[in-house]
């Protein structure tokens, strides 16, 4: 449709006359939902702003459909500070004031307006009465400490804060009638009222291992070597009594928790005995036989070290990113077998219930972060759709309960239940939590049954853990640690695995729904080990889809009486609280039979998958299952509908008798110079990161070109599922101004078009680093070395939004400088520098993990470095 131009209202919306169709919606969870094109949100006279002030305001931008990469650029180009994401097709955008006609004036931008206060409130928050307690978040761009300055001139009081890499916020007392005024305040992003997080095995054993039987017990997983040996496991939760027989250590007499402890690795906050933390503990890694115990109430993962948080030792108890920080960085962050991957919360904050606020944004945000990471929370045990936080969150598995050991067939009754305010489903998945046993906290060899979900979620950790285990001891593919290959996995692909399996025969229930999920989980199903007729198939994606991009697979299932599933699952980008729905990228999944019937992902009926429906739109779990699938070539296809937080990694696993079928796929992963900024009469070598996503080894042609006229092409040759990085002749910058890049691969015979061309810009600036007529950095900023990691150079791009003296050097591990990449006074602007891989001394380092370090002034940013051979 033609792009509208006017100007700004009150209000923030277009005099324009009334379009004859509906346009996309801008919808927010206090129930504002209009066409900014044709309709006017009735919003309260006291939350309403006529206009920003000073150099900077906030401001709503909404694009004409499915946000692709290049329409983003194209406003960022133009002034626009693209940050959280509402539906549909819109950002909450930083923007100078005298730029916001370009931003509008940018490609496929459909409409600009102003974000008004009455969006920063949760729903109702305008109508308290009397002192109110509350979480205010600030805009990031913003000084937190003017803003709390502003916030105290208010009346606010008892000010608590917590400011830190990825937000600024916090806990306040105000009196409700100052609420608009605090809404009023350009720095403020989000208001909502602040709640404590609070709290929320024998049988358990061997129902999460093979699922229920009326007569074996057997502790299958244990007997093919998934233990939990070499694992880690985070647990937060109230204090753990480390005296019971399960957890002490007696060596040396001293039994302390450390590196060397031989149950727990690390136990932040004070020591004590309480008998929620003592039991969870118990049931994800406890263990007696070490003292010469015999009970059988050892935990799931008996023989993993756990790194365990008191809750109490967090006084700003809202950003998840500081509870998730310590289990994820362990006792050594560069070494994921120091790190505790898989972390259990048996808490939550029991207010404001089913809607996202900001304590589930930041648990979202951390696994966007930190793909790796993967967090199980209890669901609660209220019996009916009441769930806390961090439940809402969508990166995590919200876990709700059964019963345990021959009764595990039927749900515990108090279980909490979904969907969440905006349709999400909860829980995703669903453990043994009624009458569970395991340690007590009043006797060194003492058990005892407890029941809610804060015992179903450790057990669902520890489940989670020896499925990463499973792969991390190289199990996949071929079920046997001689011949198969170790692996790393994400969170994403963690959750695929333990989802694709889970068992559904919770009595009165069918899959997938918001009492049981996507059933209980049952690791015999989700695993393959040799001798096996059901096999597991994966594909962990970490370069990720842009909207339009596509991913196809193809599974030849050559066994009709066996089950044949597919889960799909991604960690998303973290939501923004005043959305009406919470995902931002949006995937599809579709599952195309050997006859043509086409299953869409979650569209189930009695159980399993059937033709029809609609795509989920909701979740970032997607399904498929055909009880007995047709025999032959089964297709797989990824598809990114909406990705406008891009690009979106993505995690497939499926399990059935098929084997992998012939797949002819090459494609460009990501394009990886020229990028960002470029200084003038710089010479740069275009590079493309290739990728043979195929399973036969491939020869083929890669193209790239330049708008200004430059075209080079280069012949390839990638053995199947390898990549490796394109390098063509070199471009001089001569010219100042915008480009465009486009890399192509050619291979005849290419069955997946989608992944076979990707698009990016750069800017020529002049070489002193300030471009002209454009935007001075916001903050002092050191971004990731790109290509990343790398052989012989690495770019590296800060920024500084003042003069000021800096320091930019390489470091060791050690903290060594090895390499000073400049020093000294430099004028505001964007800078680039390159190491070439060698130290001071002009010698070539040897290869691994560095940091480079940009000291400012009150600022210190590092990034990680890996170098190749």
């Amino acid at each position: 449709m033609a792009k509208m131009r006017g100007r700004l209202m009150v209000l923030g919306l277009v005099l324009a006359a009334t379009v004859a169709f509906a346009g996309p919606r801008i919808s927010f969870v206090q129930g504002y939902s209009f066409d900014p094109l044709s309709e006017k949100p009735n919003l309260p006279e006291n939350l309403t702003v006529q206009s920003y002030s000073g150099t900077h305001g906030y401001y709503i931008v909404q694009f004409e459909g499915p946000v692709r990469p290049e329409w983003k650029k194209a406003a960022e180009r133009a002034g626009a500070e693209l940050m959280w994401y509402l539906p549909d097709y819109a950002f909450i955008a930083r923007i100078p004031n005298d730029r916001v006609a370009a931003v509008w004036a940018a490609t496929a931008v459909r409409w600009v307006g102003l974000f008004q206060p009455a969006y920063k409130l949760y729903p109702k928050l305008e109508a308290a009465t009397g002192r109110q307690t509350l979480i205010v978040v600030f805009f990031k761009p913003e000084d937190p400490w003017q803003v709390t300055s502003q916030l105290l001139a208010l009346g606010a009081s008892n000010i608590l804060t917590e400011f830190n890499q990825w937000n600024s916020s916090v806990k306040l007392d105000i009196d409700a009638a100052a609420i608009p005024a605090v809404a009023q305040l350009p720095g403020v992003l989000w208001v909502e009222p602040w709640g404590e997080i609070t709290p929320d095995n024998e049988n358990m054993q061997w129902v999460n291992m093979h699922g229920y039987s009326p007569s074996d017990t057997t502790r299958t997983i244990w007997r093919k070597g998934l233990t939990g040996r070499t694992m880690i496991i985070g647990l937060t939760d109230t204090p753990m009594w480390m005296n019971h027989n399960a957890v002490r250590d007696t060596a040396g007499g001293s039994n302390v928790p450390g590196p060397t402890h031989r149950k727990v690795v690390a136990y932040r906050g004070t020591q004590g005995s309480d008998a929620h933390g003592t039991h969870t503990s118990g049931t994800v890694a406890g263990d007696d036989d070490y003292v010469g115990g015999t009970s059988w109430h050892d935990g799931l993962a008996k023989h993993a070290r756990l790194y365990f948080q008191n809750y109490n030792v967090f006084p700003t108890g809202w950003d998840m990113n500081i509870w998730f920080r310590g289990p994820d960085s362990g006792l050594n962050v560069l070494n994921d077998s120091f790190r505790a991957l898989n972390h259990s919360m048996s808490l939550s904050r029991k207010d404001t219930f089913n809607t996202y606020v900001f304590t589930d944004m930041t648990a979202d945000q951390f696994v966007w972060n930190h793909r790796k990471f993967l967090h199980c929370n209890s669901m609660g045990n209220y019996g009916n759709n009441t769930m806390g936080h961090p439940v809402i969150a969508k990166n995590i598995i919200s876990t709700g309960g059964t019963q345990n050991g021959f009764s595990c067939r039927n749900i515990y009754s108090s279980t909490s239940r979904g969907p969440t305010l905006d349709g999400r489903r909860k829980p995703q998945l669903v453990s043994p939590g009624e009458n569970v046993y395991s340690n007590s906290n009043s006797s060194q060899s003492g058990y005892v049954a407890m029941s809610g979900t804060s015992m179903a979620t450790p057990n669902m950790t520890a489940s989670m853990a020896l499925i990463r285990q499973y792969f991390r001891k190289g199990f996949y593919p071929t079920g046997d640690t001689l011949t198969g290959t170790p692996m790393t996995i994400s969170a994403a692909l963690n959750k695929a695995v333990g989802i694709v399996g889970a068992q559904n025969d919770v009595s009165g229930y069918t899959v997938p729904d918001n009492n049981i999920g996507w059933g209980r989980v049952n690791l015999d199903s989700s695993l393959h080990f040799a001798g096996e007729a059901s096999k597991l198939w994966v594909n962990d994606d970490t370069v990720g889809l842009n909207t339009g991009d596509s991913a196809l697979f193809t599974l030849n299932v050559v066994d009709g009486s066996q089950p044949f599933r597919v889960a799909l699952c991604w960690s998303d980008y973290p939501g923004v609280m005043q959305a009406q729905r919470i995902i931002v990228n949006d995937l599809n999944l579709t599952v195309i039979a050997p006859n043509g019937d086409t299953f869409k992902g979650s569209v189930y009926s009695g159980g399993q998958s059937v033709t029809g429906g609609v795509y989920d739109s909701l979740n970032v779990e997607e399904c498929t299952r055909r009880n007995s699938p047709v025999t032959g070539i089964w297709t797989i296809k990824v598809k990114a509908r909406n990705v406008p937080q891009g690009p979106q990694p993505f995690a497939l696993a499926a399990i059935g008798a098929f084997a992998e079928a012939q797949v002819r796929d090459v494609g460009v992963a990501a394009i990886l110079a020229p990028i960002g900024l470029i200084d003038s009469a710089e010479v740069v070598a275009p590079k493309a990161l290739i990728q043979n996503f195929g399973t036969t080894n491939e020869s083929f042609d890669v193209v790239f070109t330049i708008s200004d006229g430059y075209a080079d092409t280069v012949g390839m040759t990638l053995s199947a599922g390898m990549g490796d990085t394109a390098v063509f002749d070199s471009w001089p910058a001569f010219v100042l101004g915008w480009f465009d890049t486009r890399c192509t691969t050619l291979l005849s015979g290419d069955e997946n078009a989608a992944n076979d061309v990707a698009e990016d810009s750069f800017r020529v600036i002049p070489l002193s680093g300030v471009a002209e007529g454009g935007n001075l950095p916001k903050v002092f900023s050191l971004e990731p070395g790109r290509p990343n990691p790398f052989s012989r150079r690495v770019g590296i791009r800060y920024g500084l939004p003042r003069a000021a003296s800096i320091d930019l050097a390489v470091y060791s591990v050690a903290g060594v400088r090895v390499r000073t990449l400049a020093s000294g006074e430099l004028a505001a602007g964007w800078y680039g520098g390159v190491w070439d891989g060698r130290d001071n001394s002009g010698r070539l380092v040897s290869r691994g993990v560095y940091y480079c370090r940009l000291t400012a002034p009150g600022a210190v940013f590092r990034q990680k470095l890996v170098k190749l051979d």
